[in-house]
């Protein structure tokens, strides 16, 4: 098994643990609970397993929340059958708030993970002088010069307002 397999089979198995623990202290308590309680405590561990381990661990975790929610916390318990139709309202609200909030923070991930590859693309070309010439060529024929010229000076230093080579303007 490979090291990132391995990483990875460990994240799943501790939010499923995770998601056994949280289950049977609330079931310890179920008297004294609301159903927004259930819901907000198993809400946390989907955000915090789709953090962890992406869109497809929390759509699983939200998935098993879902059923233990149901079976457990819903009369009659120990059933998968609804009695009370308001508590359809809260079982779907609870799904769907589960499935928008993964899919929301798979996409702040995947946002946070390009804007950080493009930063390092931009500390790499300000590091070379001649590549940053031609992506700030390119970047000033498509947004204009201006813009070009600002980010040059703000982000680059001002080694880089100096005029580059005649062959690098052509």
């Amino acid at each position: 098994m490979t090291q990132t397999n391995r990483a990875t089979t460990q994240t799943i198995a501790l939010w499923l643990a995770l998601l056994v623990a949280t289950t049977l202290v609330l079931l310890v308590v179920r008297a004294e609970l609301d159903k927004a309680h259930v819901a907000l405590a198993y809400l946390l561990i989907v955000l915090g397993s789709s953090s962890a381990g992406g869109r497809i661990l929390g759509l699983s975790i939200a998935g098993g929340a879902f059923l233990a929610f149901n079976y457990l916390f819903l009369p009659p318990y120990y059933t998968l059958v609804i009695a009370n139709p308001i508590d359809w309202l809260v079982l779907v609200a609870f799904l769907i708030t589960s499935i928008v909030a993964a899919q929301l923070l798979y996409r702040a991930n995947v946002t946070a993970d390009t804007a950080t590859r493009r930063a390092e693309e931009v500390d790499r070309l300000a590091m070379q002088p001649q590549l940053w010439w031609l992506w700030r060529s390119s970047f000033a024929t498509h947004w204009g010069l201006t813009a070009a010229n600002f980010f040059a000076s703000t982000l680059m230093g001002s080694w880089c307002m100096q005029r580059p080579p005649r062959d690098m303007l052509t």
